[in-house]
């Protein structure tokens, strides 16, 4: 079947990343359909299905999820855990429902790297139930785990080819303004631009700085969504790990590259009474890469454009 011929849906698909392969797709001319991420009534079900039956997507794309940061993760252990398996058990049961009816899909399920075990530094696809996650976000990883469980065995039991494929922290444009639900490298820049907007003298960063992450630029994966799924040896896998923009960045290398960009000049301080997360979480994309390896933008270009995006919206 030729590209021209595919329909993808994208479950959840006006949040942050959503919102940025909807970019890429109507710059490439794809026929796709979004179902929002209200999912916790009967409304979600009849507009899943029905969505199914009138658009009939070859392709699916599952990103829905109820995302927030460390700290409301933190206050809200219980509703993250419980509203996000229901979000994904609805879905899987939904889809299932559709397929029963004589429907034949794709999906990509997006896992967030977080679902690896607080002892992997190096966070490898073979190592990824070796452990629990890092307490901090132990809630929503426990939630995305089940994600991977209902996928692969949907798959399974369903003949549908699916694959899960797992994202370093992102970052990039369509993000939420409120720090609560943005990811960790939007909330800095928004709360930094603000900072700069009142004149403060200093800046606060939870933690000591220490910890190292990969990050990934939006609008770069967005742009491989299609290769990926046109790629017949990535779904012969299970799950993978999508490659990062940048590895090995400290959080303090990142605030001050931040600082740098958005133009503050304050003094940045490190709050070591705030936990630090996991020290290390470097996510490996070999097997991957031996597929192929995508066109990446500089960091420093991205964090560029991110910042400019954000100081027209704060």
């Amino acid at each position: 079947m030729s590209n021209i011929d595919e329909r993808y849906l994208l479950i959840g698909g006006k949040g942050f990343i959503g919102k940025n392969i909807q970019n890429s797709f109507n710059q490439q001319d794809v026929v796709f359909k979004c179902v929002g991420s209200e999912l916790s009534n009967n409304n979600f079900h009849y507009a899943l299905h029905a969505a199914v039956n009138v658009f009939s997507p070859t392709r699916i794309v599952f990103l829905a999820a109820k995302v927030g940061s460390m700290a409301s993760i933190r206050d809200n252990p219980f509703e993250f855990i419980m509203e996000n398996s229901k979000i994904f058990i609805e879905t899987f049961s939904v889809l299932k429902r559709c397929v029963d009816e004589g429907h034949k899909f794709q999906i990509l399920n997006i896992i967030s790297n977080c679902v690896y075990p607080a002892i992997s530094d190096y966070q490898s696809e073979q190592d990824i139930f070796q452990g629990v996650p890092h307490s901090s976000v132990e809630p929503f990883a426990q939630a995305k785990r089940l994600l991977i469980a209902l996928g692969n065995n949907f798959s399974i039991s369903h003949d549908i080819e699916l694959l899960n494929l797992v994202l370093a922290n992102s970052f990039g444009p369509y993000d939420h303004l409120d720090s609560a639900r943005s990811h960790a490298l939007t909330g800095m820049i928004v709360r930094m631009i603000k900072a700069k907007q009142l004149g403060n003298k200093t800046f606060d960063v939870w933690g000591t700085g220490a910890p190292i992450r990969s990050w990934l630029y939006a609008p770069d994966f967005a742009d491989q969504v299609i290769r990926i799924f046109n790629e017949r040896a990535m779904w012969k896998q299970k799950i993978l790990n999508y490659p990062p923009s940048v590895q090995n960045l400290s959080i303090k290398e990142l605030a001050l590259q931040i600082a740098r960009e958005v133009g503050f000049e304050g003094e940045i301080n490190f709050d070591t009474s705030k936990g630090d997360g996991d020290p290390i979480k470097i996510l490996k994309s070999n097997k991957f890469e031996k597929i192929f390896k995508p066109e990446m933008t500089d960091f420093s270009e991205a964090l560029r454009e991110t910042v400019l995006y954000f100081k027209d919206k704060v």
